[in-house]
């Protein structure tokens, strides 16, 4: 019934076309593992012998272990991705955890090679790691630019919004708080804030 209905469905549309891209979540050679595996099991549901059982059965092991090493080297490539110094990976792999509400950590690693089970200290763990990576960068006295920076940046909380006001008003450069207010608008709004800690959210 299902094929008919395909059919009746080809026949029925104006323009169709067969996709023959296909992404699926497993790799190409389980694929093949699994394909081989159910080529036995009809095999071994037609003959009934003892040999195509214990074929069957070894290859269900193979398979098995298979399938754990594959979800391993899948959670490894995922908690690389969650370390990397890259804010654009870290939030990519941040998204799955949030789409997939029952994704725990069931443990953690520490650099030194302890493991962390207990959810206050994989906590408190990730906290002070992630603390670390996304803070604010340190001055340097001794670097010229830094220096500078931090000069023109107390001068300007010390001035007079009224003085800044009349340097605005003798510019070139017109724009007002309307203006403003259109360029965040087309600003990400779900981006986190930066070292500011200022939101593009209005």
């Amino acid at each position: 019934m299902f094929q008919k209905l395909l059919n009746a469905l080809k026949h029925r549309v104006t323009i169709w076309h067969k996709s023959s891209r296909q992404r699926p979540t497993l790799s190409p050679s389980l694929r093949l593992l699994i394909k081989h595996k159910h080529y036995l099991q009809n095999r071994y549901r037609h003959s009934r012998l003892e040999a195509d059982r214990l074929r069957l059965r070894s290859w269900e092991k193979v398979l098995q272990r298979e399938f754990r090493q594959f979800k391993a080297d899948n959670w490894h490539k995922f908690m690389a991705n969650v370390a990397s110094p890259n804010p654009v990976t870290f939030w990519k792999s941040i998204k799955v955890l949030n789409r997939k509400k029952s994704t725990q950590f069931a443990a953690i690693t520490k650099n030194d090679n302890t493991t962390l089970k207990s959810t206050k200290e994989i906590i408190d763990y990730l906290f002070e790691h992630f603390s670390e990576r996304f803070a604010p960068p340190a001055i340097d006295v001794n670097n010229t630019t830094d220096r500078e920076a931090q000069e023109v940046w107390d001068r300007l909380n010390q001035v007079d919004p009224d003085c800044m006001y009349r340097a605005w008003s003798q510019s070139d450069l017109k724009f007002d708080a309307a203006d403003v207010k259109k360029v965040i608008a087309v600003m990400k709004t779900k981006n986190s804030a930066g070292f500011d800690l200022v939101s593009n959210t209005l």
